[in-house]
């Protein structure tokens, strides 16, 4: 299941790009405002949780390389190793491409490859590539769990919102966020749900390592 959902993502992905190019909406991004409220939302969460030392980042589903263009810009946190995985190759030849910083790798992967203190998906798994709801939670918590094996600190990672889960007729997921909450602390530890008013609908999910 899951490597069919991720060869008819990388497809759907690939195409989006190809029309659009490295721009918000060439990642189903509505606009680029929604994008960067998502970005600064995940950084502050890391900034807090790194307390001043510097991080390593696995950016899941990094399509063409938009939220390590955004870390580069604002500077902090301060990163000592960057590695952005997507599941589509050309987007990674992309990245690697127009990479501005030899502290930032990118891998063909749908997980980290490596152990890493802070694993971040923005708006990875919103894409669905099934219109079965339990299918498509299946596959999400399952990435989730290969993630969460390689993570020392904490998965940070947003997902659109609704009172009941389900999928829009554009393929859009939409969860719901009383039973992720409750489904990720069960699975993985102790999970925190963060809003933002600029992006109703959407939520991020923080799950912290115990201890913290």
């Amino acid at each position: 299941m899951k490597n069919i959902y991720n060869e008819i993502l990388s497809h759907v992905y690939y195409a989006r790009f190809k029309e659009y190019g490295a721009t918000a909406k060439g990642s189903f991004w509505l606009t680029r405002q929604r994008q960067e409220v998502r970005f600064h939302i995940i950084a502050q969460e890391v900034v807090r949780l790194a307390d001043g030392v510097a991080v390593d980042i696995a950016d899941i589903g990094c399509g063409y390389g938009a939220f390590a263009n955004y870390l580069l810009e604002i500077g902090d946190p301060e990163i000592s190793r960057y590695t952005g995985y997507d599941i589509c190759p050309q987007l990674i030849d992309e990245c690697r491409d127009q990479s501005q910083s030899n502290a930032f790798n990118f891998e063909v992967a749908s997980a980290p490859l490596f152990p890493t203190m802070f694993t971040v998906m923005s708006g990875t798994y919103n894409l669905s590539a099934t219109a079965d709801i339990k299918n498509w939670e299946d596959y999400v918590f399952n990435c989730l769990e290969t993630c969460w094996k390689q993570t020392s600190v904490a998965m940070i990672f947003n997902l659109q919102v609704e009172d009941r889960s389900m999928i829009s007729k554009s393929n859009i997921y939409y969860a719901n966020k009383v039973a992720i909450l409750e489904t990720s602390s069960k699975r993985f530890g102790p999970t925190k749900v963060t809003l933002n008013s600029e992006i109703p609908k959407d939520a991020t999910f923080v799950v912290l390592r115990g201890g913290r």
